[in-house]
This record gives C-alpha cells, structure tokens and sequence, in this order.
C-alpha cells in the first residue's frame, strides 16, 4: 500500500466533498481552512489502520468525523444550518461511494449454494466519472432542495439601513422563514421590527399609543393620531396570525432601506410593521420576511443570466 498515495486521494476526496457542500449550501469558505480539513480528515483512515481493533471506532468516526469538518470548515452559529450543512456533506458522500463502486466492474464468482461479486477499488477515473456525475446531480437539484430547505438563506445577523422622514439608522435584521407578512392592498412583504429599535422613526402620539397598556386596538384614537400626521400616507394596518394570536399591527413605509449582504449594499422593498411595547427584545431588531429575501434572490439570478 502506498501510503502517501491513499493519503492524497483521501484529502483530494474531502476536499471536493467540502466545496461541493459549500456550493450547494450557498457558503464561503477559506480556503485555507479548506485544505487544513481536507488534509486532517484524510489521516483519520490511517489511524485506524494502523490501530490493533480499528472496528470499535470505525462507526463513531463516520458518524461524528464528518460533523467535525462541517463545524470547522463552515462554523455554522444555528443548529438548523450545521444539521443542513452536515446532511449535504453526508449524503454527497455517500453518493459518491455509491457512484463510484457502480461505476467498477464486478467480477461475478460462483460457488455452492450461492453467487458473490467481488468488486475491485475504484480507478482514479471511475471516480473523476463519479464525481462529475454526482455533481451534474446536484445541480440538477439544487434549485427545488435550496427553495424547500431555505439553504439560502443567510445564518446570521445581517446589517441594515433604514431611513424615514429624513432619518437614519443601522440595525440588525434576521431573515424569519415564519415570516409571511404583506401588505393586503399592495402584496408588499412586511418586516417586524422591536419597539425599541425603531421609536425615534415615530411621532410621539405613536409612541404613546404603541406604549398604552390597552390589551385591544383602539381604532378611533389611532384613527385620530394618525390623521393629525402629515405623513399619514406613510402609515398602514397589517393584519397578522400567529400560533397563540391573531390581531394587527402598524406600520410605515420607510424611504429607503439597504441590506448589506455578502459586504455588498442592495436596496429592498418593504414594509416595517412595529411591534407593540413591553415586548421581549430579541438579539436583533428587525425579523426580514422570506419573500424579501426570494426576491433578492431571483433579482441576483436575472443580473447572472
């Protein structure tokens, strides 16, 4: 066995596995820590085999090892995005495997009371074939897996602008797939945003009326308010359902907003509809609504196109 030859397969397979999951999962990764991963997951099989009972942690290894990668490679911060990024990682390896011993011929051997296949290691181009193959897959996939399990989405914080009536501020935005708000006039997706993260934005009748501890809607005074506000036109009710209420909520149409996404800056459409005080303050301010986000999405296609 030649070791240093297994060894380089080995990270070479890693390391197409890893960019292949970060393609697909719509992450940048360094490629520093890429090739540190690819080298250090490829000494794994070589301890075993050098180990005198291999067999009593070859099934832990498999299992936790590919985790190890997908955390240090991608650092993901939701355990929704490390389960998606370690399910791709997983699969795509076992597909791989999978691709590449049906890609090797078979010799088929007969003996009593039965039939075996003895089927040799896979040639370094039975598995380029494999590869290629399994990547023409993925992308075959990947616009219906990436639409039904939101791989796009952003794992993190992102950084918002928001201007209103001449002024500015930066918030944190977080994108809710629970997040279906629109306006029921104009179809325009809504945001919700704290209280507290937005209150300099609003007339001090507002405040006051968002701040009142009534439990209902007290149409005829926020009729009254906003009638005394010039921007009034700026202003709307959204009607909204959750699991435990139903009810609505205010909100303005901002002049401008941009969201910084991959160090880029990008104007959106939307609405922010203000949640009502006393409310428990999350660890960002604005939760961004799906749609917004699909629609950056498809705008980003189109400009590749």
């Amino acid at each position: 066995m030649y070791v240093d030859l297994l060894f380089l397969l080995n990270a070479g397979v890693n390391f197409y596995l890893l960019q292949l999951t970060a393609a697909f999962v719509r992450r940048r990764v360094r490629l520093p820590r890429l090739l540190f991963a690819a080298a250090a997951a490829a000494l794994c099989p070589l301890l075993l085999y050098i180990m005198e009972e291999p067999a009593l942690l070859l099934t832990p290894a498999r299992i936790i090892l590919p985790y190890l990668l997908v955390y240090y490679v991608f650092r993901p911060r939701h355990l929704r995005e490390a389960f998606s990024c370690y399910l791709v990682f997983y699969l795509s390896s076992l597909a791989l495997g999978g691709l590449a011993l049906l890609f090797s011929a078979g010799q088929k051997l007969s003996f009593q009371g039965g039939e075996a296949f003895i089927l040799p290691p896979p040639s370094l181009s039975r598995l380029l074939a494999a590869a290629s193959l399994l990547y023409l897959g993925m992308r075959w996939l990947e616009p219906l897996l990436r639409e039904k399990l939101h791989f796009y989405l952003s794992p993190s914080a992102l950084a918002m602008e928001l201007i209103f009536n001449g002024r500015g501020k930066r918030l944190t935005a977080f994108v809710d797939t629970g997040n279906t708000l629109a306006c029921p006039f104009t179809g325009t997706p809504t945001a919700v945003a704290a209280y507290d993260a937005v209150k300099e934005f609003l007339p001090q009748e507002v405040c006051a009326y968002l701040e009142s501890k009534n439990g209902g809607t007290d149409w005829l005074n926020l009729e009254k308010i906003l009638s005394l506000e010039k921007n009034m036109q700026k202003f709307c009710i959204i009607p909204y359902h959750s699991l435990h209420e139903r009810g609505f909520l205010l909100a303005f149409r901002p002049d401008r907003v941009r969201l910084n996404i991959d160090g880029e800056d990008k104007e959106i459409k939307l609405l922010v509809a203000v949640q009502r005080a006393g409310r428990p303050r999350a660890a960002y301010d604005v939760l961004l609504p799906l749609e917004t986000w699909r629609e950056n999405q498809r705008n980003d296609e189109r400009n590749i196109a």
